[in-house]
């Protein structure tokens, strides 16, 4: 999973707990059906930010599934 996820990490940092920037927000921990949808906005074009659109086209909805399970799995200190 994490070979996966490393054009997610690249920019919402190292497990998903934001970049050092302040501009990509944290994926971990928040809940994975939240994430879903957002993911799925994106990758139909509804949410508009062209990097993650063209990211996710190729993306079917259980591969989209299993990347917010895992970010939702990720404990926040």
């Amino acid at each position: 999973m994490a070979q996966r996820l490393l054009a997610c990490t690249g920019c919402h940092g190292k497990q998903g707990r934001a970049a050092s920037d302040g501009y990509y927000p944290r994926l971990a921990g928040k809940p994975a059906g939240y994430l879903l949808n957002q993911l799925q906005h994106f990758r139909d074009d509804r949410r508009a930010y062209r990097l993650m659109t063209d990211l996710l086209e190729p993306l079917d909805d259980a591969y989209l599934a299993e990347i917010a399970d895992h970010f939702a799995s990720i404990d926040v200190p």
